[in-house]
């Protein structure tokens, strides 16, 4: 290998001193003047077992994602998220791909603000089958309410709760630890959280859900199936709204940086004829700021018909505009249904409706 002749070694100095003086590539935010980066290549995000067990922690993640020029994610700073979905969210997003983002036909780093909806589609209230899908007020102390699958071929299996507690006795004041399903004791109406497998058939989940079982209550727990209830939440009801949906999300923005986690990759969400920015604009005139999205759930059957739309309680300070917008989605024009591999399906779909 030959020497360097020393009249080079100056120019070589001179150019590793220049680039280190040049400063970092801008990094620019996707919003009005830079395009948000399109999605190619994505990895769907898991649901955590103590989210889908317990229920405990479903709220969203919401990340600040850093993309270089080859759509590689490289960075990601939490800005607000619940501690039990995070992890899943970032195993997966981390696999993400997006395409370049072009700035003055440049590609450029980018960072953007991703929002990652944990919603597990359980039912608000335990229901009893047996009364379709009435309401119905326990026993007190049967509160207890214990995990259950439901396997590919229909069988189902209650899970073993690892779950303690402790209690001191009140004469003796000795603290005592038992499971929960010591303390619970023999309840008169078993209450189960059911849980699918993801390859269990549709119709048999349907057929679970809709049959009556004296003294069995179920609560559907699963990120794929939405089952509703007639309840205070949902507006417009129609007939043969209570059934299975596989369960899918709109944003009203077309951004692919609002995620549903844990759904049926093969399901498409329907098409709509609805104005969102005049929908969002109704939100831009309440006392929230900027940046806050607003989610309802338009339960849309096979044959393109609108039986039901779910808003939530927490909406109750934006009252007005809350009403004018479950008017518009109830009426809305299907043009339509939802599909999973082509072909028609009833579907329960989120729509996310971000106010800028």
């Amino acid at each position: 290998m030959k020497r360097l002749k020393c009249k080079w070694i100056p120019i070589i100095l001179v150019l590793i001193f220049v680039l280190a003086q040049l400063p970092a590539q801008e990094l620019f935010r996707a919003g009005i003047n830079v395009p948000e980066p399109k999605l190619v290549k994505k990895v769907e995000i898991e649901y955590p077992d103590i989210i889908k067990h317990w229920f405990m922690g479903n709220g969203p993640v919401v990340l600040d994602i850093s993309i270089n020029e080859q759509g590689f994610v490289t960075d990601m700073e939490e800005r607000s998220y619940d501690a039990s979905g995070l992890d899943a969210v970032k195993a997966a997003v981390k696999q993400w791909r997006f395409s370049p983002t072009i700035v003055a036909g440049n590609a450029v780093p980018v960072t953007a603000t991703l929002i990652a909806v944990f919603s597990l589609s359980y039912n608000p209230y335990t229901i009893d089958l047996g009364t379709k899908a009435s309401l119905l007020k326990l026993p007190p102390g049967n509160w207890c309410v214990f995990p259950a699958t439901l396997t590919h071929d229909g069988q189902f299996k209650e899970e073993q709760d690892s779950r303690s507690m402790a209690m001191r006795d009140v004469v003796s004041g000795e603290v005592k630890s038992m499971s929960i399903k010591e303390h619970c004791g023999e309840q008169a109406v078993k209450q189960y959280t059911l849980i699918p497998e993801s390859d269990a058939p549709f119709s048999i989940i349907e057929s679970k859900m809709q049959s009556p079982e004296p003294h069995t209550l179920y609560s559907l727990a699963s990120s794929r199936y939405a089952f509703p209830l007639h309840h205070s939440t949902i507006a417009h009801s129609k007939p043969g709204l209570v059934r299975l949906y596989y369960s899918t999300i709109l944003p009203s923005n077309g951004s692919q940086l609002i995620q549903l986690a844990g759904v049926d990759s093969e399901v498409m969400p329907p098409q709509f004829d609805i104005d969102f920015n005049h929908l969002a604009g109704s939100f831009k005139n309440s006392h929230h700021k900027d940046g806050a999205i607003y989610f309802f759930t338009i339960f849309v059957d096979e044959k393109d018909s609108v039986l039901g739309v779910e808003y939530r309680d927490e909406y109750s300070d934006t009252k007005n505009e809350n009403e004018m917008v479950i008017e518009a989605l109830s009426n809305a024009t299907v043009l339509a249904p939802g599909t999973r591999n082509g072909k028609p399906v009833p579907t329960a779909v989120i729509v996310a409706i971000p106010v800028k």
